[in-house]
């Protein structure tokens, strides 16, 4: 599974630096864009209030989305995030979520845009604080449905500034996600 994120991101890390123009019907480099610290998660689900009442309460998170364009207007995005609890002692939970996600970007104005995505992920939680009968984190893991939207705002032609938000359905334990996000997007041949 390793060797094969990894295999992936060198893929697509080769094609976000070929600026190439291909055909019409290909997939190319749309955007890259990320989540520095600047964004907070909640756990949305009383289902295991006592199990993950600190994971309840929320943390930062810190993520990226790469996504590419296909026949202009169709996105498919691959995207990773984790997120922690803050806490003066020490982290008590978390999760870990990889996403691909299908899209489609909005033009409100020639600088205001707007995406939506829908996806299948995997994604994990743990937490210190689960079964107070064993030591250590305990991990639990399943298959997430994601919904993201970007709001954004292109302050050059390549750079943009926007709001994302995120909600990862699963049956462990829904999560909210909210932040800043940073964005470069794909240099556009003038006419």
């Amino acid at each position: 599974m390793k060797i094969g994120i990894l295999i992936l991101s060198f893929l697509c890390f080769g094609q976000l630096f070929s600026q190439e123009e291909a055909a019409t019907n290909t997939f190319k480099y749309h955007s890259f864009s990320i989540l520095p610290l600047t964004g907070f998660y909640k756990g949305l689900s009383d289902k295991y209030s006592s199990n993950y009442s600190s994971f309840r309460d929320g943390g930062i998170i810190l993520g990226g989305d790469l996504s590419f364009s296909y026949k202009e207007k169709n996105l498919l995005t691959l995207g990773l995030s984790t997120g922690s609890d803050v806490s003066v002692f020490g982290s008590t939970g978390g999760f870990s979520q990889i996403n691909v996600l299908y899209g489609r970007s909005l033009a409100l104005s020639r600088v205001i845009y707007v995406e939506g995505h829908v996806g299948i992920g995997h994604i994990s939680i743990f937490s210190n604080n689960i079964d107070t009968n064993n030591r250590g984190a305990e991990h639990k893991s399943t298959v997430g449905f994601p919904v993201m939207t970007k709001f954004r705002i292109k302050t050059g032609a390549r750079f943009s500034l926007g709001l994302k938000l995120q909600v990862a359905i699963n049956t462990l334990q829904p999560i909210f996600s909210t932040g800043l996000i940073l964005q470069w997007n794909r240099r556009k041949k003038s006419k």
